[in-house]
């Protein structure tokens, strides 16, 4: 039984945790608001608010993230399936394929700032 509840009890602080998400400070174009309102709710508890990452995950701002090198299908597979070390677990629950479209619209002028 105390097993149960320190269970519940770590998983409500992370359910906090991952709510207490830091808004954007950044004014972005029209068009690209709806892919910053998904990575507001699908991404940015992990990788932060603007894509500078939190604690250990990756700052997708990175030059290792930008088209050159990680294309807008690896990041749709990443999304979906998770990343290939499997520390960022699927999201394909959480989204849809015309948001993914949209949070890699956000992510990749994020790379432009």
């Amino acid at each position: 039984m105390k097993y149960f509840c320190f269970q519940i009890i770590v998983l409500s602080l992370l359910l906090v945790s991952c709510s207490a998400t830091a808004k954007p400070d950044k004014v972005i174009p029209d068009e690209l608001k709806e892919g910053q309102k998904q990575f507001q709710r699908v991404c940015a508890s992990c990788h932060g608010p603007e894509g500078i990452g939190r604690g250990k995950t990756p700052k997708l701002i990175q030059k290792k993230f930008f088209m050159e090198s990680f294309s807008n299908e690896e990041i749709t597979t990443t999304i979906l399936k998770g990343s290939k070390s499997r520390k960022m677990p699927p999201q394909k629950r959480r989204v849809k394929e015309g948001e993914i479209k949209e949070i890699i619209k956000y992510i990749r002028y994020l790379q432009t700032q």
